[in-house]
């Protein structure tokens, strides 16, 4: 683990980068060079790798533990690392911060926009050594006791979300093309998934109801975020701190309707050009079954598949606490909150 000791009211402060080795190009790696390169005056600087899933969990716990709000933990990977270090701070105080190092980084795209990874480490004061890594607390999805990030998806997206997920594996420099190639190799098969869902949303008029309704859909996704699959963008509007999840959820396609579709629904405006097929509701809860006992639902949670035949999800506000430099992109992403040291 690395640990960079700056000043805070008086007390040390430590950041702990977790890096995802499978993560990023040899571009990627090469920036994290520069960082360890710029931080080596630290004598108590060290680094350390995650060698299995689930394994940034067990780091982030241990870490949380032991130092508290006094660490702020870096995730170095993808949204998938991102999610495995959330899910062991959850609740707690030590904040989480972002360096992408994935092949989608989607929930970059939220907080940091157009800004390349070298822009990114500047901004946090990475290669100079001046930390700048103020916290501002966030939502996240709790979906089957696994905590959500950015956005959690059923039913299509996670089909092309497995095949994305081998193409990367077996050629990584495809990045995040591969989800693009998985679309076309995705559609072809069947389209529908059958599901009942209970959801908790809020109206127009800030009223709450619980609504119950039988589907058979194509796509589903929920954000806290709005990117999803190496930039699609579902729920423009999402904020991550408003205590609410942004639902988008497609009618089961046929395959000629797809190409009209998908576009849109990328940039999130299918449910304004084709609102008797795709629907946005804001949610705070929900649960969705699966229809068919032989068949669990396709879903995943910032990229890592967890099929189930009954989700049970809700938003938790302020339940992490993320450390992020000012850029327009997070200012875009926040309701106004004050940000703390």
């Amino acid at each position: 683990m690395l640990t960079i000791i700056i000043q805070k009211d008086g007390m040390l402060m430590k950041y702990f980068f977790i890096e995802n080795p499978e993560s990023g190009s040899k571009k990627i790696h090469n920036i994290m060079s520069k960082i360890k390169s710029s931080l080596t005056n630290n004598k108590s600087v060290t680094f350390i790798n995650t060698e299995y899933p689930g394994h940034a969990t067990e780091i982030a716990k241990e870490v949380s533990f032991n130092h508290g709000d006094d660490a702020v933990i870096v995730a170095c990977g993808g949204d998938g690392t991102l999610g495995e270090i959330a899910s062991g701070i959850i609740g707690t105080k030590t904040a989480l911060a972002l360096l992408p190092m994935g092949s989608g980084n989607d929930f970059a795209r939220k907080i940091y926009g157009s800004l390349s990874i070298e822009e990114i480490a500047e901004g946090f004061g990475f290669l100079s050594g001046d930390i700048n890594a103020p916290v501002t607390d966030i939502d996240c999805i709790m979906a089957n006791g696994k905590c959500c990030v950015n956005v959690m998806s059923l039913g299509l997206d996670t089909k092309i979300l497995k095949i994305a997920n081998k193409l990367t594996t077996k050629f990584p420099f495809l990045g995040a093309f591969a989800y693009k190639l998985a679309i076309v190799l995705g559609i072809f098969g069947e389209l529908g998934t059958k599901a009942k869902f209970e959801l908790d949303v809020i109206n127009n008029d800030g009223s709450t109801e619980t609504v119950i309704f039988e589907k058979d859909f194509t796509l589903a996704a929920f954000g806290n975020g709005s990117y999803y699959g190496g930039g699609f963008c579902p729920a423009r509007e999402s904020k991550i701190n408003d205590g609410i999840i942004d639902m988008c959820i497609a009618s089961k396609l046929s395959l000629w309707q797809i190409p009209g579709i998908i576009g849109k629904y990328s940039k999130g405006i299918a449910h304004l050009t084709h609102p008797d097929i795709v629907t946005m509701r804001r949610v705070i809860s929900g649960r969705i079954y699966s229809l068919s006992e032989a068949v669990p639902l396709d879903c995943n949670c910032d990229g890592n598949p967890i099929p189930s035949q009954v989700f049970d999800f809700k938003i938790v506000k302020g339940g992490l606490r993320l450390a992020c430099f000012k850029n327009e992109a997070f200012d875009a992403a926040t309701e106004k909150a004050e940000q703390t040291v």
